[in-house]
């Protein structure tokens, strides 16, 4: 075992992720190791993963002055850990963050409110939006004018329907906020019932 009194933090996140990885790879291979039988699936270099949602930032290197940009989620992105990165999520307590949840949803439901990440290459043909989603909308608008832009009405018949196959609906525009009858207008309407049944009664 190396001296680790002046190692950086960069260089102990580097050994701890080294050794998180040693466990993983023992385990792997049914070799007896530490690490609880119940211990997350870390990610390992080389392991591919994909963006199922924008916008979760993923660090690169575990060095303060990296020269390396951090990673922000495309959906439909697929990406590859290398060592740094497995680095950079190690947490000062040695845990190995979000490399753990990468095959486990509960875990990035509980960290995140939502999935991010998924193991392995994105799908053929996954979509970079979702539906219903700013992106979904500005996609299926071009799309529409794509459509439009067609020389012959065959041919944009043939478009729109392909932008309806692969986008469904439009969005709805309007929205009912109140759908309740208002009191008043009811209680009038049952004390006219009320009269016209006494006056039928007379």
């Amino acid at each position: 075992m190396s001296d680790t009194t002046t190692e950086t933090t960069g260089q102990r996140r580097l050994r701890q992720a080294r050794e998180a990885l040693a466990a993983q790879r023992a385990k792997q291979a049914g070799a007896p190791s530490n690490a609880e039988e119940d211990a997350p699936r870390v990610l390992v270099p080389g392991e591919t993963f994909h963006a199922l949602a924008d916008g979760l930032t993923i660090g690169r290197s575990s060095e303060p002055w990296s020269t390396l940009p951090a990673i922000i989620t495309r959906r439909g992105e697929t990406y590859t850990a290398d060592e740094q990165m497995i680095a950079a999520a190690v947490n000062r307590r040695g845990e190995p963050g979000w490399t753990a949840t990468v095959h486990d949803e509960a875990a990035q439901l509980r960290r995140w409110g939502r999935v991010y990440l998924a193991p392995g290459p994105a799908p053929e043909g996954m979509e970079a939006w979702t539906p219903g989603s700013p992106e979904w909308s500005i996609a299926r608008e071009r799309a529409r004018a794509d459509a439009h832009a067609q020389p012959t009405a065959d041919e944009r018949a043939a478009a729109l329907a392909e932008v309806q196959r692969r986008f469904g609906d439009a969005p709805v525009t309007s929205v009912t906020l109140n759908a309740a009858p208002n009191p008043s207008i009811q209680a009038a309407a049952e004390q006219a019932d009320r009269l016209a049944a006494r006056a039928g009664g007379r």
